[in-house]
């Protein structure tokens, strides 16, 4: 199992234009690789990232399931 650091959590911005019907709010992530310092950037549910308290310094992994957790 790879362990990343969350370095930046960008919230994200649909402008003027506002979001799209049904759309989830994904949030774009830059993650660090704690063993071997590479830079990652993935899209999650800005939703899911409060329902799993993952906040930028955050040690999160991927699961079986490719969900994220702490």
């Amino acid at each position: 199992m790879i362990k990343y650091e969350v370095i930046e959590i960008e919230e994200p911005d649909f402008g003027c234009e506002g979001r799209p019907d049904g759309a989830v709010p994904m949030a774009k992530v830059t993650l660090r690789g704690v063993q071997d310092g590479a830079l990652v950037k993935v899209e999650i549910a800005d939703g899911y990232l409060y329902q799993e308290e993952i906040d930028e310094g955050s040690i999160i992994y991927q699961d079986d399931a490719g969900r994220w957790k702490k």
